[in-house]
């Protein structure tokens, strides 16, 4: 123990502290001989009589002494002084005071056992008692962590500091959690990817330690499975990990990844456990200081008053606002996926058994009335219409025969045949003339594509192609059962087409009709409109989004009453 290592020991425990104003404390070293060690905090700054008298009387009696607040010269708040004393084996070896701010009644006892921490801490100092070179690898590494400005800062200095001085691949720092570690720090790594593979066998190397020994070694304790995993991943000859103890528990691991072609040795392990011993309570005070100052620097943001009410008035004003504007009415509209379809559908059919001779409109194609879109093979009807006209002039031939020979009779027999000639020959003639289908009015293909089957046989009835017209459209509307008693025909809408988003269409509800069964359409309903707005780029098939007016609501009953129905059904499907 040395008078730098006291001090340092001091400024840490007053920095942990909040309000801490000023401390000193002294400690007699072993040996008879030894001269008693005192120190000062702020550094080379003094310390009034009273807080030296209460060191004093710390060291002659058991437990901490309080002293009465008063007030200062200076006319601000009174201090607390608060003196402990430092033992080692039930032997008092000094002790330590402070001086703070006022704080709660409530907090007296956390600030006791920040002190039993940095004295049990301390007591771990005196009793070292390794050689130069151990107390200077300690000495360096309570430097890094004293000189960093937070815990994550003396991590990642410590870890460095014991790769490079011990000459290890790789040192890593856990904090121990309620479910498992956390890593603070790679002496290779200023960031630590939390999910990455090298991080997962670190936490798990760590967790091992814990449920078999505070001291790990591997390959010489046995062959757990953590560590030998960790080994062979990263190609190390030898991992150490370590517990660091802190009061009843402990702080966290230390693991320290090797590449030597020999073994750590006894005397390392030995160091390595003295380390452990002393930088647990270390870090452990460094994080329950920034715990409190994180704490304190809370509370006096809570205690300014002004800035209190003000938010308050805040969330008043702004809880204010939000009721009106959900009390206010707006209008309610009923909305479901739409599809635009023709208000008629003409059907071109087979009008005979054949086959499709060519095609020269397909779907999607704009048409004139008039306008050739398909023809059927005739030429098997044309054979046909000449052979009929054939038999129909030798049937006339021997009807004028009979009658010169008056076989009257047999005239009325041929005359009979050539009737019925005639009719097949009409009939004939009517089908040809049906072989070219033509559209029948103005209008657009939405249905058909016979370019892709020329020659294909067709029966008689079979739909060739679908008409629509132009300018006579209706809209198709999907609605949920539970919407479908909001809207009635004659109510108005706005039609959204994905195609044409920059320009919204009015209709009027004409027709609701329930949607064909199925799982899909189970519980929906179709409801059919008419456009008031004409368009000339208007296409059946196009698909948008429709709204239907269904009056005036509050905007709170809009946004909630989805979730009240279906908790009002769901409630009385349960209750019995």
């Amino acid at each position: 123990m040395n008078q730098a290592l006291l001090q340092s020991w001091l400024s840490l425990q007053c920095q942990a502290m909040p309000g801490a104003v000023s401390a000193c404390a002294r400690v007699h070293p072993r040996g008879e001989e030894a001269e008693s060690l005192s120190v000062v905090w702020p550094v080379n700054g003094s310390t009034d009589e009273e807080l030296r008298k209460l060191l004093d009387m710390a060291e002659q009696s058991d437990g901490a002494v309080t002293a009465t607040p008063r007030a200062r010269a200076d006319g601000k708040g009174p201090l607390l002084r608060i003196a402990h004393p430092i033992d080692s084996d039930g032997e008092i070896k000094g002790a330590i005071a402070i001086s703070l701010e006022r704080i709660p009644d409530s907090q007296h006892r956390s600030v006791l056992r920040l002190i039993e921490w940095g004295n049990s801490w301390l007591g771990l100092l005196q009793h070292q008692s390794g050689n130069n070179e151990q107390e200077q690898l300690l000495a360096g590494a309570i430097q890094c962590v004293l000189q960093a400005q937070s815990l994550h800062h003396a991590a990642i200095a410590l870890c460095g500091y014991l790769a490079h001085r011990c000459g290890y691949e790789r040192v890593a720092l856990g904090l121990k959690r309620q479910r498992g570690y956390q890593l603070l720090a790679l002496s290779d790594s200023a960031q630590i990817p939390a999910r990455s593979e090298l991080a997962r066998l670190l936490r798990s190397a760590m967790q091992e330690a814990e449920t078999r020994a505070p001291l790990l070694h591997w390959p010489a304790d046995g062959d757990p499975p953590a560590h030998h995993a960790l080994a062979e991943t990263e190609r190390d000859s030898a991992v150490v990990t370590l517990l660091l103890p802190a009061g009843s528990g402990h702080f966290g691991a230390l693991c320290c990844e090797s590449q030597r072609a020999e073994p750590h040795s006894a005397a390392e392990l030995n160091q390595l456990k003295g380390l452990a011993t002393h930088l647990g309570p270390l870090l452990a005070l460094k994080r329950a200081g920034e715990r409190r100052l994180s704490i304190s620097g809370q509370r006096q943001q809570e205690t300014r008053p002004h800035a209190a009410l003000l938010r308050r008035a805040l969330i008043a004003f702004l809880l204010l606002a939000a009721g009106l504007y959900l009390a206010g009415g707006d209008r309610y509209r009923v909305g479901g996926p739409a599809e635009l379809e023709g208000a008629l559908h003409r059907a071109l059919i087979a009008p005979f058994d054949g086959y499709i001779a060519s095609a020269h409109a397909r779907a999607g194609e704009t048409v004139a009335r008039g306008t050739l879109l398909a023809e059927l093979e005739d030429r098997e009807l044309k054979l046909e219409l000449r052979q009929l006209q054939g038999e129909q002039s030798e049937l006339e031939k021997q009807y004028r025969q009979a009658l010169a020979r008056l076989e009257h009779a047999q005239a009325r027999i041929f005359e009979a045949q050539i009737a019925q000639a005639e009719a097949r020959i009409e009939l004939l003639q009517q089908q040809l003339e049906r072989v070219r289908l033509r559209a029948p009015f103005d209008g657009v293909v939405v249905a058909g594509d016979l370019s892709r089957s020329l020659g294909k046989p067709v029966k008689r009835g079979e739909v060739l192609l679908e008409v629509a017209p132009l300018a006579d459209y209706r809209v198709a509307i999907e609605v949920a059962g539970r919407d479908i008693a909001e809207i009635d025909p004659g109510e108005h809408g706005t039609l959204l087409l994905a195609a044409r988003p920059e320009r919204p269409l009015r209709f009027t509800v004409s027709n609701i009709t329930r949607m064909p069964g199925g799982s899909e359409n189970a519980g929906r309903f179709r409801v059919e409109a008419r456009l008031l707005d004409g368009d000339e780029d208007l296409r059946p098939g196009l698909r948008g989004v429709a709204k239907v007016d269904a009056g005036e609501r509050s905007r709170f009953w809009i946004w909630s009453h989805e979730i009240s129905d279906w908790m009002r059904y769901r409630l009385w499907a349960w209750l019995p």
